[in-house]
């Protein structure tokens, strides 16, 4: 069941990664991104797709081979709630969350959950 929940975690970011390495222009349309500058690809790349990609083979590095498991799923898990806490920090600066926070930061919450329940079924 923990490689089932960390590979659900592992795709979401797999998937994302690979979305904003080969259509940048794509997923910044969904975030509501403009890729007008030069240098916008590149950052959805490199934050989206990079990072994406790196949290994926680091959460199946974890529940796969490392003896440090633990300790890697639960720092993805909490920079997931990072992420969703951003989200509550601009609803609270601007007074709005947009359709797609919500659901984004509603995601990024169970999958930090999802997570944090790989680390408890591990430690079973």
């Amino acid at each position: 069941m923990a490689f089932f929940l960390v590979s659900l975690v592992a795709l979401f970011f797999l998937v994302m990664g690979l979305w904003a390495i080969f259509l940048p222009d794509s997923l910044a349309d969904l975030v509501g991104f403009s890729l007008d500058v030069d240098r916008g690809p590149n950052e959805i790349r490199a934050v989206y797709g990079g990072f994406g990609i790196a949290m994926a083979g680091m959460a199946w590095w974890a529940v796969l081979s490392s003896p440090a498991a633990t300790g890697m799923l639960v720092a993805l898990g909490i920079a997931l709630i990072g992420m969703a806490a951003g989200r509550v920090i601009s609803l609270a600066l601007e007074g709005r969350l947009p359709t797609f926070g919500l659901l984004a930061g509603t995601g990024e919450l169970a999958l930090a959950c999802a997570l944090f329940w790989s680390v408890a079924l591990l430690g079973a």
